[in-house]
């Protein structure tokens, strides 16, 4: 703007109209920040695990969810919810509830968990970056977008991870709000103080519960408040008082120890049995020493992501003095040494080094265990993006940012790709057998895959030399037997089963599968024999005994046959099976009531039968109730055409009109 002209005497000017100037922009609340901030996250999580809903199970999805019987009612995991690995079987247990087995709901009961995560840890970044509004946000995305997080939430059985980090991330997150109270004023005896420490205890037992990785919370809260978080207002606050604050979150990893620990020991069990691992032959120093280049090939992982593997079969060490051992374990001592060295200079690379080492500190020390699994980098995943901010922090601003925004999109462009990755998994897993050979697990899921994708010859070219290899090994017999059945040739698969147990290695799986072929030669006093000798082994479990029970009733030992489906119901009250044949045996005794009670139950676990629907149609048509015959042949026309016209011929035969009210 110029400097005004005065007007001339005598002669009037116009009048100049005021210049514009534009409202101040209104800054956004911190609350209008934060939920923009959730909405990114929902959106980054929903892009890239949106397509994984249908992924299929893995490994250990067999025996923690689909073959876990106490998971299909409440009783057990509510009464077990505080016991190991409680809180996710009993989200496990909703699962079933709401949706028996159907993929979907657990995949997003999985996505979500890793969404609140990601919630928890852009709060936790606030505390760390406070004078920032992108640097908390792009903590929260690099948690997680990185690829490696797949595991712990595409894997559903790892939702035993996931949601132990939650927790654990919920306790850190409320002993910061209870030291943010402290340090605004409060006494400790007031309710910001106590109700949000308190909180803090409470979800750092559920963590522990959830899985003993997170038994490290004590460590991690130590960690944190010395340094980023200021002193309380009132009073001294050293490293004393730090601990007397933090000590109570040592009682539930202490518990853990000796209940989990030091009595299995006492009793006379093995590590590798109390950790889970019976098959790991390595002594906790073989381990350890093994763990010093596993954490190398995990930190190559975390800044460049490729391959990625499910197992990675990776060999624990025999011979402890090497070369490469003394280099991994001097190379590690190396690193923390460092991030001492620069704890006050460079705090965020400090901090982020020992939080990565810590979430390691159990999984990746002396107890012996599979070495190298993904998912165990859930946790260590916080430090990482921390240290990854604090790596480009002597940077522009404007130039640290987009490195952090291209870094967050190559990440995202792999995760999903990953994802894509999980969707197969017979792709998946001959992927894997491809990089990482003859892992024993891999070898049992990629050949049970191929034998249902009808692959007979590529599995016999796996299996056979394998089971000379390891004869001591389940899966090969079972997988083999299962090709050969589905190639009609029994006498083999027979031969092969025979071999197996008369070596001592069978599981009621592969006397199912003897079973099986004993019942299609109508040989069905041997297949009894065999299913009685499955059921022997695990008196309890609903496949046997409805095995039994669907034997005895093509015997027609119809009596028998209903007493082993009761006691299906008693472990299972929703089994689809059971359910359907005691509808069936209440229809031939005239009970149609009940029969259609059993039909409704089965539906509910099963609602893709189209042929428990059509048995239900035809109960509900000589019930006379017409309007339900017309929703269940609107329901069979959706799922299951071909049955739905059967239903509509039958109706047609017996001159019924769905919806009519009359016959």
């Amino acid at each position: 703007m110029g400097r005004p002209t005065p007007s001339r005497p005598g002669k009037s000017s116009p009048a100049t109209p005021p210049e514009k100037t534009a409202p101040p922009r209104q800054a956004l609340l911190p609350w209008q920040r934060d939920g923009l901030c959730l909405l990114a996250l929902v959106g980054v999580v929903v892009l890239l695990y949106g397509h994984t809903l249908h992924a299929p199970w893995y490994l250990d999805d067999n025996r923690s969810i689909l073959e876990n019987q106490w998971i299909r009612s409440f009783d057990r995991p509510f009464s077990l919810f505080f016991s190991k690995r409680g809180p996710a079987e009993f989200t496990f247990a909703i699962n079933y509830a709401l949706g028996g087995l159907a993929l979907p709901g657990y995949h997003i009961v999985n996505i979500v968990i890793h969404l609140l995560n990601g919630w928890l840890v852009f709060l936790v970044a606030k505390r760390i970056f406070r004078n920032s509004v992108f640097m908390p946000l792009f903590a929260a995305l690099i948690f997680l977008a990185h690829p490696l997080q797949t595991q712990a939430v595409t894997y559903l059985v790892q939702r035993m991870t996931s949601l132990a980090v939650l927790f654990f991330f919920l306790a850190l997150y409320a002993y910061l709000k209870s030291r943010e109270a402290l340090t605004a004023g409060r006494d400790w005896r007031s309710l910001p103080v106590l109700g949000w420490y308190l909180s803090a205890l409470a979800a750092g037992g559920l963590a522990i519960i959830s899985k003993e990785n997170t038994a490290v919370l004590p460590a991690a809260l130590l960690l944190f408040d010395s340094f980023f978080l200021p002193p309380p207002a009132k009073g001294k606050w050293g490293w004393q008082q730090r601990l007397l604050v933090v000590l109570p979150f040592a009682v539930f990893p202490l518990w853990a120890f000796l209940a989990r620990i030091v009595q299995p020991l006492s009793a006379g069990k093995s590590l590798q049995r109390i950790a889970g691992a019976p098959n790991v032959s390595a002594t906790p120093l073989e381990y350890l020493v093994t763990e010093f280049s596993v954490i190398w090939l995990y930190i190559k992982l975390l800044f460049v992501p490729y391959p990625q593997l499910l197992e990675y079969n990776y060999p624990t060490v025999k011979t402890l003095l090497t070369l490469k051992n003394l280099a991994a374990g001097s190379g590690l001592a190396a690193v923390l040494g460092f991030a001492f060295w620069v704890r006050k200079r460079r705090p965020l690379l400090s901090f982020g080094i020992l939080w990565f080492f810590l979430g390691l500190a159990v999984e990746s020390t002396f107890i012996p265990l599979d070495p190298v699994f993904e998912h165990r980098l859930y946790l260590p995943m916080f430090g990482f993006a921390i240290f990854l901010i604090g790596l480009l922090q002597p940077l522009r601003p404007s130039r640290a940012t987009a490195l952090l925004v291209t870094v967050t999109l190559i990440f995202g462009g792999l995760t999903w790709r990953r994802n894509q990755q999980w969707n197969d998994d017979l792709a998946f897993y001959r992927d894997n057998l491809a990089r990482a050979g003859l892992s024993p697990s891999i070898v049992a899921s990629v050949s049970k895959r191929l034998g249902e994708h009808g692959e007979i010859a590529e599995t016999e070219r796996l299996l056979l030399p394998y089971i000379e290899q390891h004869p001591e090994q389940v899966d090969p017999y079972i997988n083999l037997s299962y090709a050969y059945i589905q190639e009609k040739r029994l006498d083999e698969a027979e031969a092969l089963l025979i071999r197996m147990i008369r070596q001592g290695v069978a599981n009621r799986k592969a006397l199912y599968n003897l079973g099986y072929i004993y019942k299609t030669r109508k040989d069905y006093d041997k297949a009894l024999e065999v299913y009685r000798q499955a059921l022997n082994l695990e008196p309890r479990n609903v496949t046997s005994l409805n095995h039994l029970g669907y034997l005895l009733r093509i015997m027609g030992r119809t009596g028998e046959s209903e007493e082993y489906y009761q006691r299906t119901l008693k472990g299972d009250p929703g089994n689809a099976e059971a359910n359907y044949t005691l509808g069936a045996i209440a229809y031939e005794r005239g009970d149609l009531t009940t029969a259609k009670n059993f039909f409704n139950v089965s539906l509910r676990g099963r609602p893709d039968m189209g042929q428990t629907w059509l048995s239900l149609g035809v109960v509900t048509a000589e019930l006379g109730d017409s309007e339900g015959v017309r929703k269940i042949l609107g329901e069979l026309q959706q799922r299951d055409p071909p049955i739905a016209g059967q239903f509509s011929a039958w109706l047609k035969a017996r001159k019924l009109q769905p919806g009519s009210g009359t016959p």
